[in-house]
């Protein structure tokens, strides 16, 4: 029996391999002496191919590159998640610690004051009136600040002072030891001094020094409540994103961008706990300019944690489907 050329075509990838038994061998074999068609075909097999470089190389490369963007985007999240404890790190060991002023001794018109968290010497050479008042901090005070403004008849100028420390200048051993001068009009003109202590914990500002040897009169410095209606602002606008996300879920591209626009507001919300559970209390600051700050840069730090994560969450995903 004759064996048609199909058959002896299907055969001759094992007969060019040697994988071929001998009978089929002989078959081929035979039908090739015969077939000058399966012979060129039985040649081309044989002889080798070849592959372009360009084409064989394409997939590692592309796998290459995809591995790399991984690599670069764990990369980048965790630098970012470091950056973001760092940041509160130096949130905490920087947070103001503020002193009260407690009374040492009685009060003399001229000679010096001493209190628990502050020095204030008097160097006066009449009553009431000299030429400058010299501050000096104790070794409990690591930093000061001293406002001045005048009041509303603009007779007297107020002053305001603060003092605090901060676990990292007493890690440090960093010390202000800094005198700060106050000058004193003689009061012939009409213009006055007054000096007040701030402790900022919700109790009246301490008279200390003036024209006027009087308590403050029920003044208090009160706290900022701005980062309050900041974190409120941040959860109403998550809300609307929210419910917006929702209404709009069946259109992914319009979906995706109201997701990248959610995730600010949050983010925004978790930093202002973060940075608000450090300093103990939610909404109350005596900082708020720094304060909100420390905030904002942990927020862009979360915002963009979360975006290259949800990004490399879908990608993933997408590649599990796609298996």
């Amino acid at each position: 029996m004759k064996i048609g050329c199909k058959i002896i075509q299907d055969i001759l990838p094992l007969y060019a391999e040697n994988l071929a038994s001998n009978e089929t061998n002989l078959l081929v074999e035979k039908h090739l002496v015969d077939c000058e068609d399966c012979r060129d075909l039985l040649n081309g097999m044989k002889e080798p191919s070849d592959i372009p470089v360009a084409l064989s190389e394409a997939p590692l490369v592309h796998l290459k590159k995809k591995l790399f963007k991984k690599r670069l985007a764990t990369v980048f999240i965790t630098a970012i998640i470091v950056l973001a404890i760092a940041i509160s790190g130096f949130i905490y060991l920087t947070t103001p610690h503020y002193l009260p002023l407690y009374y040492a001794g009685a009060r003399t018109i001229a000679g010096e004051i001493t209190y628990g968290g502050m020095v204030v010497m008097f160097m006066e050479e009449e009553p009431f009136y000299s030429s400058e008042v010299t501050l000096c901090f104790s070794e409990d005070v690591t930093g000061f600040y001293v406002e001045s403004y005048w009041n509303e008849d603009e007779t007297t100028k107020i002053y305001r002072i603060t003092a605090w420390y901060t676990i990292l200048d007493r890690i440090t051993g960093r010390n202000n030891r800094h005198q700060y001068l106050i000058n004193i009009p003689s009061g012939d003109d009409g213009k006055f001094v007054r000096i007040y202590y701030s402790p900022n914990d919700g109790t009246e500002d301490i008279f200390i020094y003036g024209s006027v040897s009087s308590s403050s009169g029920g003044v208090i410095t009160l706290p900022r409540l701005v980062l309050g209606y900041y974190l409120i602002f941040a959860v109403i606008a998550s809300v609307m994103m929210a419910i917006l996300l929702f209404v709009i879920r069946k259109k992914r591209a319009v979906r995706l961008c109201i997701e990248k626009i959610l995730l600010f507001p949050v983010s925004y919300i978790i930093s202002h706990l973060c940075v608000m559970f450090i300093k103990g209390h939610l909404v109350i600051t005596y900082s708020a300019q720094r304060d909100f700050l420390c905030i904002l840069f942990i927020t862009i730090a979360i915002y963009l944690a979360c975006l290259l994560g949800i990004s490399k969450f879908r990608a993933r995903k997408e590649g599990q489907k796609n298996l």
